[in-house]
């Protein structure tokens, strides 16, 4: 288990395209085996100007390059490195810079694969997130030497944290050993005496022990922990009853609130927003509620909902906007709720909260054990000497592992795996989207491995639980064989247009089609058909003519399908790439059309080839009818049946579902909007969306549910004059009968004076954002303007290309006058930036969006556009229905989703009652607008006072007003 010569080594430089730019630091700490041969520390010396970003993120001065040495100085200290294994964080990046002076005579060896076997868990891969949560330094420094040095430190870290649990050690050798791993480097390096390990830190000067005690601390709060929920009830300070009198009670009660949330305050809109709420769940009557910045939304929802499900009334189930928010759910607002009840005589364990994500974010052991049969032992046929292949069974053999005992809510799932590692390994990839759970084809109890199934574990819980954390998704679909509660409350309700456009689109895309038409040509999911006929034989080869005919016919279809795809994929390309407006990065989208309706000779080929895809799949699922129904769960017996059983009806429900939307997207129905989307890496994708959202939402969710509460932030204007009508159809409520539904949705009065405390401008006296100026001419009029406030801005962009220049131009004239903080560098930037109290924020419009920074830290924001509605098909088609069925679809859907785009954005602006401050949007489309729209779009913005006025003359009246105070 010698290690050889290998180094740690980083490099930094000017950007990321080896062609254009070089290396301006190496740094790197080389070792034959265990000792530490040499360290390396050198700058590098470059020509040309350092990009602002750069000097920003390394440290590195354009005078400290000017000084240094040139490159053929550094090189010779560089090749000492042949016939090395070059130890590197994320490594094809290394590899990129290096690979024309060392060419083949290293090997690269990436950190990234090392820590996501041993960690797959943890969700962040940066190689700040192991320095920082492990407390080995506060930041990543991004020097190459000090990178390389805090790198081996996490390798270090890992290796002995990892070993001294016995279990896991024995489980990742096994796992190593299974899948021939145990001659990989970093196999070999964690493998080593522990004797060896701690020469190493010695070498280092590193306190091993001390930092692997730190690790552990932070890797706690993955495990299982029963410490909150075996809390004793508090003393009995309220009732525990569900009636609007007793909530009235609670929330009014600030002094003994007070003595569990110190800075709680009373708040009118939160109380109205609870009793809104208790009456929507006691009369099953569903209600629309916005709650605008301030008003304690997420309490004001749960106080009522825990009530309610703890007087035995049912589940309550709590559906969010993200994956995100339903984690921020039950880290922070489940316990301050349990705080609350332990006020009323309740322990934590009397209101079980459980967050249950959807089956396809889950992952099936039962699949993967049927997939490990076909890594069995090596022969000439399988040779089992793919890296990849061989790391990516054993990443999931890890998580397998893991999922025995990591708690509920941090288990390893499709939500949290480790995505740097998809886009590193085309296998894994594969293999992440083949193990996914498929409800319809899960045998449940029956299977072999469900005592640890994440699945089933999260039903059983959920089945037993009071509230339920849930996101849209899961949703709009709910297991099949499991009731979804009858009392639901929708936070984010505002996103539900965009939700229920993506459960209930249907889809047949490339990707999907070449998949199963590999799976088929490999026999894959059909072979356990195979299986499980020949086990059931009453006589030895009673079943070989069937078998035979299936796999003659699931070959015959395959080639056929191969055929089909090659030229519609081909045929596509060249229909895309004809248009005038076409985007080699991006989606581009064409009307579809009916058969007789085809435009021209390659779209009628085209929908020939999707024909004949249909055809030749109706056909093969004719074939396999008879077999999916041929076979009971309880009648199996053995696991080996049962395995084989569930991947069959996994199988066959790709096959059904490919069918059924295939004649769904062919017919072309009326109430779809129908289009052929292609992109240069993804590939095509024909897609029929839902016209008439709002009727599919009423059907789906409103009209099964006894009471469903729609809350957000931004639902129309204040007070409901306008932009409410869009809302109310996208969210089902026009469907709904009067005696369902009350008279009016709830309007919550702002809790925040924005008339007086914000000012907010929109300005049209600047190039269009096309023009290579629009970023120079905003910031000649900014920079003055931020630095007369002395930092304290936040600036939203909403192109890249727009973001990057101008965060060059702000790092160039602020960096070293005020702080500029960036996007992406770094991973507790906005912390930062909230401590500074001084400083610059920039990012990307959905950046913005998570931002909380309340105080004096941010009294400026701007944004670069009003946000536009996606003009794809199913939009315009939508604004037809809405216009034709209900009224003006300008202002009431279409303008009225843009506002409610921008006050999210506006809505970082004023956190709390005393925050002031100014915005800016600068946007020279609304030149274009006329008298009425201006009107229309200013009362849609209500309860902001929108000001046009030039670009020189906002920005006078920002820092007057901020100056003011």
């Amino acid at each position: 288990m010698q290690l050889g010569n290998w180094a740690v080594i980083d490099l930094e430089t000017t950007g990321v395209n080896p062609a254009n730019d070089a290396i301006i630091d190496v740094g790197y700490l080389q070792f034959e085996n265990a000792k530490l041969v040499k360290k390396f520390n050198s700058l590098v010396h470059w020509e040309h100007k350092l990009p602002p970003f750069i000097k920003k993120l390394t440290g590195i001065s354009q005078e400290m390059v000017d000084q240094a040495p040139k490159w053929h100085k550094v090189l010779p200290d560089v090749l000492e490195l042949s016939n090395h294994d070059l130890i590197a964080h994320n490594s094809d990046f290394e590899e990129s810079f290096l690979a024309e002076h060392l060419g083949k005579n290293v090997r690269y060896q990436d950190s990234l694969l090392f820590l996501g076997l041993l960690f797959p868990y943890v969700g962040q891969y940066k190689l700040e997130s192991f320095i920082v949560h492990w407390q080995l330094a506060p930041n990543e420094v991004h020097r190459g030497f000090e990178d390389s040095l805090h790198l081996l430190q996490v390798m270090l870290v890992a290796t002995l944290l990892t070993r001294q649990d016995s279990s896991l050690a024995a489980e990742f050798a096994l796992v190593c050993k299974r899948y021939r791993l145990d001659g990989w480097w970093y196999f070999r390096f964690w493998s080593q005496p522990l004797e060896d390990v701690r020469a190493i830190a010695e070498a280092l000067e590193f306190d091993l022990d001390k930092s692997v005690i730190l690790a552990k601390e932070y890797l706690k709060k993955f495990w299982v922990s029963e410490e909150t929920l075996n809390k004793s009830a508090e003393v009995k300070v309220w009732d525990a009853n569900f009636s609007g009198e007793n909530i009235k009670n609670i929330l009014s009660d600030t002094e003994n609130i007070k003595k569990i949330w110190p800075n709680y305050i009373f708040r009118q809109g939160q109380l109205d927003l609870s009793l809104r709420v208790g009456q929507s769940l006691k009369n099953n009557i569903h209600s629309l509620v916005q709650a605008p910045t301030g008003t304690g939304k997420t309490m004001g929802y749960l106080l009522p909902a825990a009530l309610f499900a703890l007087e035995n009334r049912g589940p309550v189930l709590i559906a969010t906007g993200t994956k995100a928010l339903q984690a921020q759910a039950m880290q922070k607002d489940v316990p301050k709720l349990w705080e609350l009840l332990g006020q009323m005589g309740v322990a934590p364990s009397a209101l079980k909260v459980v967050q249950l994500i959807g089956s396809q974010n889950h992952f099936c052991e039962l699949l993967f054990s049927q997939s490990t049969q076909e890594m069995a032992a090596p022969n000439l046929l399988n040779p089992r000497d793919d890296f990849s292949d061989n790391f990516s069974y054993a990443l999931f053999e890890m998580i397998f592992w893991y999922n025995q005992t990591l708690g509920q809510n941090t288990k390893v799932l499709r939500t949290n795996f480790p995505q740097v590692l998809l886009k590193k390994i085309t296998k894994l990839k594969e293999l992440e989207n083949d193990l996914k759970v498929d409800f319809r084809a899960c045998i449940g109890s029956r299977c072999p491995l469900v005592k640890n199934c994440t699945y089933m574990t999260g039903l059983r819980e959920a089945r037993e639980a009071q509230l339920i954390i849930g996101n849209h998704a899961l949703m709009f679909q709910w297991p099949g064989r499991e009731g979804r509660p009858q009392s639901i409350i929708v936070d984010e309700a505002h996103r539900l247009e965009h939700e229920a456009t993506s459960a209930f689109t249907i889809e047949v895309n490339q990707s999907e089609l070449l998949q199963l038409t590999k799976a088929m040509s490999q026999l894959q999911g059909i072979g356990a058909l195979f299986y499980l006929l020949a086990q059931s034989e009453e006589e030895k080869g009673d079943s070989t003519d069937t078998i035979n005919h299936i796999r003659g016919e699931t070959l015959k279809t395959a080639s056929d399908l191969k055929e089909y795809f090659d030229v519609l994929i081909s045929r596509i390309e060249i229909l895309m790439k004809n248009r005038p407006r076409y985007q080699s990065i991006y989606w581009n989208e064409v009307p579809w059309w009916k058969g007789d309706q085809a435009p021209g000779e390659i779209e009628k080929s085209i929908y020939k080839h999707f024909e004949f895809t249909y055809m030749a799949l109706l056909q093969y699922y004719e074939l396999l009818l008879p077999y999916s129904v041929k076979f009971e769960p309880a009648n199996l017996s053995d696991d080996q049946m049962m395995m084989a059983y569930g991947r069959f009806e996994s199988f066959f429900s790709q096959i059904s579902d490919m069918v059924d939307n295939l004649k769904i997207c062919l017919t072309a129905p009326d109430d779809y909007s129908m289009v052929l989307r292609f992109h240069e890496k993804e590939g095509f994708s024909l897609e029929a969306g839902p016209i008439n959202v709002g009727k599919i939402v009423h059907e789906k969710l409103l009209s099964t549910s006894a009471a469903v509460v729609m809350t957000s932030a931004t639902l129309a204007n204040m007070q409901g004059t306008i932009g409410v009508q869009g809302m109310e159809w996208a969210t089902g409520h026009l469907y709904l009968p009067p005696e369902k539904r009350f008279k009016k949705p709830l309007f919550i009065a702002p809790l925040y004076d924005y008339g007086n405390r914000a000012k907010v401008f929109l300005c049209d006296d600047v190039p269009f954002h096309q023009d290579k100026e629009y970023v120079p001419t905003i910031m000649k009029k900014l920079i003055p303007m931020v630095e007369a406030l002395e930092g304290k801005s936040l600036f939203l962009f909403s192109s890249r290309e727009r973001f990057e220049k101008a965060r060059e131009m702000l790092l160039d004239k602020l960096e070293g006058i005020i702080p500029v903080f960036v996007q992406g560098m770094g991973i507790s930037v906005v912390e930062e930036f909230k401590r500074t109290g001084s400083g610059v924020l920039i990012g990307m419009e959905l950046f913005g969006e998570g931002i909380d920074i309340p105080g004096d830290a941010l009294q400026f924001v701007f944004i670069d556009k009003i946000p536009d509605l996606r003009m794809e098909k199913v939009v315009t088609d939508r604004r037809e229905f809405f216009d034709r069925s209900f009224g003006n679809e300008f202002s009431e859907y279409y303008m009225a989703a843009r506002a409610r785009s921008l006050q999210q954005k506006l809505g970082r602006l004023l956190r709390t009652e005393t925050d002031f401050g100014g915005a800016m949007i600068a946007d020279p489309r609304i030149k274009s607008w006329k008298g009425k729209t201006s009107e229309k779009w200013n009362e849609l913005m209500l309860p902001y006072k929108i000001e046009r006025t030039g670009i020189t003359e906002a920005c006078q009246q920002i820092v007057e007003f901020i100056k003011k105070g």
